[in-house]
């Protein structure tokens, strides 16, 4: 088979630590981005969380872009490390804990590599551009994500962070990601159905949208 390298070009996601243990820290954590991948690589993706960004890290205001190789065998790293480091091993070793557990579609790479950057935006940057209450008056169609039956039977629950590109004139929603998995690729797959189809009101929402999920037993609230 032939080799083939796809070297993803920076997409701006958000993920929001959950890790932060005071209210100082949890105010610091929900400005936190994680910027991975984009571009034709998405086309091979099956199940990319991103990187968790850790408590001791966000406790010393750590920020880096590292780039990471992985070998592949039918879809699933075997070999993930670190061709350029973000300056710090903390965050590095964040990167490739999380790389290790990515999926692509069976035989269609060898290998990749990927960016991913540790950071803080500022405060007018999209990735603050978060779902909630001013925003709520925008949706006009909001179907709400299912509660898979085998995750109710498993009682699976999580938070993460979903990043949503609208169409600023249509209001159409034109692609849709984790930007922090829940922690269960059922529950990820059943939010991105869902606000996949959203609709918002057209000229009024911003190009880019991310919202905070969580689910419990009693299903999913945002």
């Amino acid at each position: 088979m032939q080799k083939t390298l796809l070297q993803a070009s920076v997409l701006l996601l958000t993920a929001t630590s959950s890790f932060a243990q005071d209210a100082s820290s949890q105010a610091n954590a929900s400005r936190i981005v994680i910027n991975t991948i984009s571009g034709p690589i998405r086309n091979a993706t099956v199940y990319v969380p991103n990187p968790v960004y850790p408590h001791a890290a966000l406790q010393q205001h750590l920020s880096g872009r590292g780039l990471y190789k992985m070998d592949l065998d039918s879809g699933t790293p075997y070999d993930v490390r670190v061709v350029r480091s973000t300056g710090y091993k903390i965050l590095d070793d964040a990167a490739v804990e999380t790389l290790r557990t990515w999926r692509f579609l069976p035989h269609r790479l060898n290998w990749v590599t990927i960016p991913i950057e540790f950071g803080i935006p500022t405060p007018h940057s999209p990735e603050n551009n978060v779902y909630r209450g001013k925003h709520r008056e925008l949706v006009i169609f909001a179907p709400k994500p299912d509660y898979p039956l085998e995750a109710r039977t498993k009682h699976l629950g999580g938070s993460g962070v979903i990043m949503l590109d609208a169409n600023v004139e249509t209001g159409q929603v034109t692609a849709a990601r984790m930007s922090k998995s829940t922690g269960h690729a059922i529950l990820d797959e059943a939010a991105l159905t869902a606000f996949r189809r959203w609709r918002f009101k057209p000229g009024k929402v911003a190009p880019h949208v991310k919202i905070p999920i969580t689910y419990t037993v009693s299903g999913a609230a945002y």
